[in-house]
């Protein structure tokens, strides 16, 4: 434990070197946050969509890439025909979520491996199609 000794040590904000260090990449990060923040958003999508999936579930799915995609693909377009972004982002979710029911419904029989082979064929399939 460090004591302090005067009041100028007392008003210091920083006082070990190594908190110096942490503070100076945080500030850094900060400032870069701007070019990275929309593909860290979109990761925490899908991220989060599979912690949901397989962390609560315990359904091990890999279409949850290609429903991402199909969304994006149509906020994407909606985007580009001049659609407020409120509108192509409703778009957007109405778009994976018809695709997810179209999948989801051959899929309510499958388990275990065989679930999992039927979404990465799905997975296979949408995003090279997309792109």
């Amino acid at each position: 434990m460090d004591l302090i000794e005067s009041y100028k040590e007392e008003l210091q904000l920083i006082r070990k070197p190594w908190t110096r260090v942490w503070v100076g990449a945080f500030v850094l990060a900060l400032l870069l946050l701007p070019w990275y923040a929309p593909i860290i958003f979109i990761y925490t999508v899908g991220v989060q969509g599979q912690n949901i999936l397989i962390g609560y579930t315990g359904q091990i799915s890999f279409g949850q890439a290609g429903f991402l995609a199909i969304g994006a693909f149509t906020f994407g377009h909606m985007s580009r025909l001049g659609i407020p972004w409120p509108i192509g982002l409703a778009c957007a979710g109405l778009a994976a979520g018809l695709f997810g029911l179209v999948v989801g419904f051959p899929s309510l029989r499958l388990k275990g491996p065989y679930l999992a082979i039927a979404t990465l064929g799905v997975r296979c399939c949408c995003v090279p199609g997309i792109c």
